[in-house]
Formats: structure tokens, C-alpha cells, sequence
């Protein structure tokens, strides 16, 4: 049996007090002789040991000696038949949900902010998360070493270990990558060699700044056609974490990665099934679906759970997606963002979703970055004025309003939106949330009433105990509803508790899901007055909070999803990711001009199924060797579609051709830069 396949070493899935006893083993015979899933570990010394290492495994259900061997059974890992005639069956009493990870990013850059918005591992409460990540440090390709981004790393290490005199439980992780560092992994993925020397030293870097583990955030292998390095490196960081832990007594390294969201990205990146088998959890960057670098140029959410104005780009699908292709969805993890996506209107008179806009928002006051607004920077913006809306049937909100001489709009998460993707988790059996970042919550408590306002959601839902953090919850800075019919937008002007409803049966969210028309608004925007916030009872739209399972497998095409990820550079504010590309992974022009204009900025919204191989695809024919001419003179437009295949269609990027094709049964719509229905683009062949 291959080695890789015993995914058996230590998920370490929960670390709070509740979780660590309850299970119990009792012989049992094996009926049936061939138990599918049972795998080989390691030599064990005792019964005891087995029983031990089993406890330390997730999804581990039975386990066995044979010899001096501990074989245990883990649920869907398909590796071998299990021998002998008994086992020990597994009874656990402990709560479930103790298995939920929280799994939070801090920044190493959010320290040159200006107060009250600087932050450090000082302003981190301890009792909020199960893991913290530090992001991010670097990759020395030559020595194939892990090294510090930013002069105090260290120090800001160890700042972090003390953060375990308050949760003892706290797992601390380092962070490799971000948007736009691939060529450190490149450099220690040229050979074998060179990536069993980078794990080595790997391991080295994490246990002498006593930290937990490693969480691998390479964007993206598709982009530079490492996909097998990418699988192999994973695989190593895994079997040297499992080797070092027989040569000592201590704990099995942590092993994490962030991935995209988007199926382009994620089909050349990924190899599915294996890195589940090979890490304890999967942080999914399900935001930045829309930013200022998407086109048409026109505003919409970055983090819809769901969104029927497309077929493909939200959040449920990207989660289904991940799972459907083999992941374990105990390991998968849903981001939540803590910054929205903001943008100036080209029409003040046009504020609702899909509005048309003409630039980034300008940047705000602490996170100075355009096109992006931490959640302590909204808050003030809705103490300011802004008129918010809630998008009942993507269950996000927006708002909008004046600001520095224009008008502008911001998608965002808040305390309710945060509730019903936590109640989504926990319907759908997921391994709890991601989220980016510390820093851009209100981590002080004087922006939007109360500290950690979203982040302290985490807690209260994914949790086993009935504890409180030890910040005291407030009244959160949610905005009312106010509907008017089932696919009514609820639309408030204040950051209140408050509702204002006119129609109590609004259960259109249930459906909205089901919309399949990608071109057109599931709602319209209903703004009430400033004054309307009084309304004591509350609305029974529950359209937004009802379990997302009724959509999972009917709200969409069952293809794919194409939502590509993330945002900014890690020296600028936000997420572990970057506006990536629809993943760039067929090149076909042979000249690139040296302008410093990225193809990583490209639209999020226009991806669909990239390849990589561009003989697959009907690329030769038609008019592919125009657009290529054109491409390297410099007149070809962004985006084109072929001639021979409405599915394939091509980006022109700094001289060179990209090409992609949309997932079954879906076209490429040339007006909308987006992948949507055949009978919605009515100019296909």
C-alpha cells in the first residue's frame, strides 16, 4: 500500500477541553472480511498506542493491531483490505461540533497602520479561534530555506507563543506565499531532492520558533503549469511531518494550504483527492468573486453565498465544488472575509447591484488600499450616512453613498450575513470557516460598538462550549430589512438592530438560488428613509437564514464553479489571495511586451474552465490565429470568443494568448465577459 495513501496522522480538528475524551472501544467481529478503508500507519508498542493514535485522527472509526502494527479505519480513504477476524469499533460521546476548526489570518504588514487601526499580536484575543496564521514569510529558493518577509517576524512570533498562557489549546501556524510570491515555490520544486531539502529545513523553521505547523498558500500552480510540483511538495511536507514525530515524543506538525476558489484555477492547480488525504484542513478563498478588476464594469458582491445573477460565481458552489471532487468536507473550510469591495458609481442615480462604475473606491483612512475597505472602515461609513441594502436572495448586504466628492458602493460582510454562512456550514457538515483577516475586524471595539464584532461569530457558533469569549457581545452593527415582496432587496438607511418589514412570509431565498438566469437582477431595491429603523418585530424573512441544503444540488448547472479569488498584495491590506486570474495556463503568442501591467488583474467574473492544453480546444480554427495576430501587435481586444466553439473563448494579456472554455452546458457571453446559460447569449451560433 503506498505510503501517501494512509492519510492517518493527526488532523488535530479539536483542541478545545470538551473535545479531548468521550471515546470508547469495544471487540467486535468482522462479518464482512474485506472493510474497504482500513489502512497501515506505524509501528506501535501497545494496544494502548493504537487506541491513542486513533483518537488523534480524524475520521478514524476502528482500530487494530496486527503484529506490532496499528491499522485504523478511516472513513473515505479507499486504500486497502482489512485482515484478522476483529477490530476494535470506535464510540465517541463528545459533542460534535467540537470537531469545528476556526481558523484565523493576522498580518504582518496591518502593524504599519496608524492608531487606532495598527495592529499586532497584541490585539489578538486568544479564546476567539483554534488556529492563528501568520501571514506571510518567505521562501529562499537558493537555500531552500523558510525566511522572515519583515524585520521583527521573529519577534512578532513570539509574541503570538504568548498568546498559549491564555489558550493553552491555540495552534499557531506560519504562512508561505501570498498573491504574486510563486517563484520561491517554484525554486524548491525544480527536483525531489530540492523539496525533501525545503521540508527538512521546513520543519527545522516551524519547531525553532515553536510554532504548530505550516499553511502553503502558493497562487497558483495553474498559473505557471506546477501542478504535479505542487502535489509532490504537499506529499513531502506530509510524509516528512509524519516521520518526524517517531524520532520524539512531541506532535505531528500541522500541514494547511489556502486554495482558489474558482474551478479554473482549481482544475490546473489541484490534484483533489490526494491533497485531502495529504493536509488537516483546506481554507477555501471564497471572496473577491468581484472587485475593480472585473468587467463588465459593473458593481455586484464579493462574497455572495449565493448569487442568481450568475450561474457560478458564490460561495455554496464553490464549497460543492470542492467537495464533489473528493475532498473531505470535514477538511474544507468556507473564507469569511472581514473587508468589503467598494467601488465609485459612474451614476449617482444608479445604486443597485450591477450598477454601472468607473473606478475603484478611493482608499480608506487606515487600510489605504483602493477598492478595499476593512469592516471598522464600513461601520463608519454607515455612522456616516450610507444607506445599506440587503441582498436577500445572495444573503450579503451593500451601501452606498457619498464620499470624497463621488458616489460609492461596498459589498461586505456583517453580523448577519456572518450568522447564515455559519448556519450553512453546519448544515452542510463542513470543517468550520476561514477567516481573513484579524486586522480588519473591528479588533478595538470603537468603530462598530463592539470588539471582534464578526470574528466573535466564529465562536459562538462553531463551538463546544457554552462559554462566551471574553469579549462581551454588543448589539452589532447589522442593517434592518425592510421588504416588500418575496424577491424585494431589503433596504435600510442606518446600522441598526432594528427591522422594518411589509411582507412576514418573504421565503424567496429559498428559491432565489434556483434562478438560472445568469443576465438578469433577482431583485429590486427598495431604499427606505433614514427615519423607518423603528419597527420592533422581527421580520420573518427567513428566506435568508433557512439551511442552505435546499440548494445545494438544484440552485445551478452541475458544472463546475468558476469563481477565481483573492485580492491585494500582501503589502497593501487584505486577503491571502489577489483579483486572480481565470488562471492563465495555455500560452499561444510568443512575444511579451515589458509592461507592468498584470495578468493576474484580470476579471473573476469572465472565468470559467481554463486548459492546459490548447490542442484540446478548438483553438487552430476559426478566427484563434487572428486574435493571436492581433494579440502580439497590440490591437486585439481584452476578450474574444471563438468563431468555432461558444464555449472557448481567449484573453489577450501583455502579448500573449489565454485560453479557456466554459464548464457544460454553459457558453461564453462576449457582452457580459462571463460564462452563462446558451439561451441568455443570443449571439452564439
Amino acid at each position: 500500500m503506498p505510503r501517501a495513501v494512509a492519510v492517518l496522522a493527526v488532523a488535530v480538528l479539536c483542541f478545545l477541553p470538551l473535545c479531548s475524551g468521550g471515546c470508547t472501544y469495544t471487540e467486535q467481529a468482522d462479518t464482512a472480511g474485506d472493510q474497504s478503508d482500513w489502512a497501515d500507519f506505524e509501528t506501535v508498542a501497545s494496544t494502548q498506542d493504537c487506541k491513542d493514535f486513533c483518537d488523534e485522527t480524524a475520521g478514524c472509526v476502528a482500530a487494530e493491531i496486527r503484529g506490532s502494527s496499528c491499522y485504523t479505519y478511516v472513513v473515505n480513504t479507499a486504500t486497502g483490505p482489512k485482515e484478522g477476524s476483529t477490530f476494535l469499533a470506535k464510540t465517541c460521546t463528545n459533542n460534535e461540533e467540537c470537531s469545528y476548526m476556526r481558523v484565523c489570518y493576522c498580518t504582518n504588514w496591518s502593524q504599519y497602520r496608524s492608531a487606532p487601526a495598527r495592529f499586532t499580536p497584541s490585539n489578538i484575543n486568544a479564546t476567539l479561534c483554534t488556529h492563528i496564521l501568520y501571514a506571510f514569510l518567505d521562501i529562499d529558493g537558493s537555500s531552500k530555506t523558510i525566511v522572515y518577509r519583515e524585520w521583527n517576524d521573529y519577534a512578532m512570533l513570539q509574541q503570538l507563543r504568548g498568546l498559549r498562557q491564555i489558550n493553552p489549546d491555540l495552534k499557531l501556524l506560519a504562512v508561505l506565499g501570498g498573491w504574486q510570491r510563486i517563484q520561491g515555490f517554484i525554486d524548491i520544486t525544480q527536483s525531489e531532492a530540492d523539496i525533501q531539502a525545503f521540508a527538512v529545513n521546513a520543519i527545522d523553521f516551524i519547531r525553532d520558533n515553536g510554532l504548530d505547523g505550516l499553511d502553503i498558500d502558493w497562487e497558483y500552480p495553474s498559473m505557471t503549469g506546477h501542478k504535479t510540483q505542487h502535489t509532490k511538495m504537499m506529499e513531502t511536507l506530509r510524509t516528512k511531518f509524519d516521520q518526524e514525530v517517531l524520532t520524539g515524543d512531541r506532535k505531528r506538525l500541522i500541514l494547511a494550504a489556502a486554495v482558489s476558489a474558482g474551478q479554473p484555477i482549481v482544475d490546473g492547480s489541484y490534484s483533489i483527492p490526494l491533497l485531502s488525504s495529504y493536509v488537516d484542513f483546506l481554507s477555501i478563498m471564497t471572496y473577491d468573486f468581484q472587485g475593480a478588476w472585473t468587467f463588465p464594469r459593473q458593481v455586484d458582491h464579493h462574497t455572495p453565498l449565493y448569487n442568481p445573477n450568475s450561474a457560478i460565481y458564490y460561495t455554496d458552489y464553490a464549497m460543492r465544488y470542492w467537495r464533489d471532487q473528493g475532498a473531505d468536507p470535514k477538511k474544507l473550510l468556507m473564507g469569511m472575509p472581514t473587508y468589503g469591495r467598494h467601488f465609485r458609481l459612474s451614476d449617482p442615480s444608479q445604486t443597485s447591484s450591477r450598477s454601472p462604475f468607473n473606478a475603484a473606491g478611493s482608499a480608506g483612512l487606515y487600510t489605504r488600499s483602493t477598492g478595499t475597505l476593512s469592516y471598522y472602515e464600513i461601520c463608519q461609513l454607515l455612522d456616516g450616512g450610507f444607506s445599506t441594502v440587503r441582498l436577500e436572495s445572495m444573503g450579503v448586504p451593500y451601501a452606498y453613498g457619498r464620499r470624497n466628492g463621488h458616489t460609492e458602493w461596498v459589498g461586505y460582510d456583517d453580523v448577519e450575513s456572518y450568522r447564515l454562512k455559519l448556519k450553512y456550514i453546519k448544515d452542510n457538515g463542513y470543517g468550520g470557516a476561514m477567516i481573513w483577516s484579524l486586522d480588519m475586524d473591528d479588533f478595538t471595539g470603537g468603530f462598530c460598538g463592539q470588539e471582534y464584532p464578526l470574528v466573535s461569530q466564529l465562536h459562538a457558533a462553531l463551538t463546544c462550549q457554552s462559554t462566551s469569549p471574553t469579549t462581551t457581545p454588543a448589539a452589532s452593527p447589522t442593517v434592518t430589512s425592510a421588504t416588500t415582496s418575496p424577491t424585494t432587496i431589503s433596504a435600510t438607511t442606518s446600522r441598526t438592530t432594528s427591522s422594518l418589514t411589509t411582507s412576514p412570509t418573504t421565503t424567496s431565498a429559498t428559491t432565489s438560488p434556483t434562478t438560472t438566469s445568469a443576465t438578469t437582477s433577482p431583485t429590486t431595491s427598495v431604499t427606505t428613509s433614514p427615519t423607518t429603523t423603528s419597527a420592533t418585530t422581527s421580520p420573518t424573512t427567513t428566506s435568508a437564514t433557512t439551511s442552505p441544503t435546499t440548494t445545494s444540488a438544484t440552485t445551478s448547472p452541475t458544472t463546475s464553479p468558476t469563481t477565481t479569488s483573492v485580492t491585494t498584495s500582501p503589502t497593501t491590506t487584505s486577503a491571502t489571495t489577489s483579483p486572480t486570474t481565470i488562471s492563465p495556463t495555455t500560452t499561444s503568442a510568443t512575444t511579451s511586451p515589458t509592461t507592468t501591467t498584470s495578468p493576474t488583474t484580470t476579471s473573476a467574473t469572465t472565468s470559467t474552465s481554463a486548459t492546459t492544453d490548447p490542442t484540446s480546444l478548438t483553438t487552430t480554427a476559426g478566427n484563434y490565429n487572428d486574435i493571436v495576430s492581433e494579440c502580439v501587435s497590440g490591437t486585439s481586444a481584452d476578450w474574444r470568443r471563438s468563431d468555432v466553439d461558444c464555449a472557448v473563448f481567449y484573453r489577450c494579456v501583455q502579448g500573449k494568448v489565454y485560453t479557456y472554455s466554459c464548464p457544460a452546458p454553459l457558453v461564453f457571453d462576449l457582452a457580459h465577459s462571463t460564462c452563462n446559460w446558451e439561451w441568455a447569449v443570443s449571439s452564439c451560433p
